[in-house]
């Protein structure tokens, strides 16, 4: 017997972009550039534009337009990158602000992945230089440590498995660990 699960997911196109269901075949729910998404307890949040939504219904209008969004199970609240301000904020799920930090003008947060006792913090540059870095903060938003990618290292999807850290590298068409 084969089994499936259900998929949501988001497509980043100013033609075919939306918010995906997955089951058996994908199922449009919403059309529009939608780029990240997280699921809590209770609800899925996305980003369109520089604006974050739960399921359908606008929460917050954000100060930029935004690459990502993770839920935070340990601390009750969401991660959104903002990629034009060069920020981060973590955002309750009824939209309100608790914090942000800022990155330096020549990086981009691009994705985030909150864990037991921090966030891990994706940072990038733009090609044709590519530098990234990877960066450890408490929850309150202080640097624990860093760490410095290899040139023309384009990196994002940070992921667990078995204890290890993984993140995808676009530009080389690979996995790291």
């Amino acid at each position: 017997m084969i089994t499936t699960k259900k998929l949501y997911f988001t497509c980043p196109s100013l033609t075919e972009g939306g918010l995906y269901f997955y089951d058996s075949k994908p199922i449009k729910l919403v059309s529009g550039n939608c780029r990240g998404i997280c699921k809590s307890k209770d609800d899925i949040f996305y980003i369109m534009g520089n604006r974050l939504y739960s399921f359908g219904n606008k929460i917050v209008e954000l100060q930029s337009l935004a690459h990502d969004v993770k839920n935070d199970d340990f601390n009750n609240c969401i991660y959104v990158m903002l990629t034009e301000n060069k920020k981060m904020q973590k955002i309750t799920y009824d939209g309100d602000v608790v914090n942000e930090i800022s990155f330096s003008s020549d990086c981009w947060p691009n994705c985030c992945l909150p864990v037991s006792d921090g966030i891990f913090v994706f940072l990038s540059k733009k090609r044709p230089y590519s530098k990234s870095k990877i960066l450890f903060l408490d929850f309150s938003f202080h640097q624990i440590w860093s760490y410095n990618c290899f040139d023309n290292d384009e990196i994002h999807s940070p992921f667990f498995l078995d204890g290890y850290l993984y993140w995808c590298r676009s530009n080389w068409n690979g996995v790291v660990r």
